[in-house]
């Protein structure tokens, strides 16, 4: 009973995400604080739908909307957090390090045809490059020319928007 207040506010929080979390976390924030506050509101209508414990059938749904309602909070979390995951310098001097050692190695080992060493260690330098650019893209998950788009939640607003057109 009365779940179209419910739907009414997963819509808000699912424009919110694609208005303003995903465009804060692209600034490098941890979220938006206007998608917390609809979030929060999201679980204030969802508690108050509370059905009678007598009502087997309504109960029966509202424990599977509560088990999804956590798995939203949960992915919601770890959509957070890997905003604001970052590569420790440790990491970082490790990988370059490594890879000016890897370029290094292969340099020093000799072959007898000269072209096929220079061509390894330039494929290998080319390699590593890329591979530390990727890692450094990679950092900052929801900007930049490789980032996570939004489409799953675009495409939520759509089936939404697509099913309050029906009749």
């Amino acid at each position: 009973p009365n779940g179209d207040h419910l739907q009414r506010d997963l819509l808000l929080y699912t424009r919110s995400v694609v208005a303003d979390d995903w465009p804060a976390m692209g600034r490098g924030e941890a979220g938006s604080p206007q998608t917390t506050v609809v979030y929060e509101h999201l679980w204030q209508t969802f508690y108050s739908l509370q059905p009678p414990s007598s009502d087997l059938m309504h109960a029966a749904f509202y424990q599977e909307a509560l088990r999804q309602m956590n798995e939203l909070g949960m992915e919601r979390r770890m959509r957070l957090l890997s905003a604001s995951a970052n590569l420790p310098a440790p990491m970082w001097i490790l990988l370059i390090a490594g890879g000016v050692g890897m370029v290094g190695f292969a340099l020093v080992i000799g072959t007898p045809q000269r072209w096929l060493q220079l061509t390894l260690t330039v494929f290998l330098s080319g390699f590593l490059t890329y591979t530390i650019l990727m890692v450094a893209a990679l950092q900052e998950p929801f900007s930049g020319d490789i980032h996570v788009s939004p489409d799953a939640f675009v495409g939520v607003i759509q089936s939404f928007e697509r099913r309050a057109a029906q009749p």
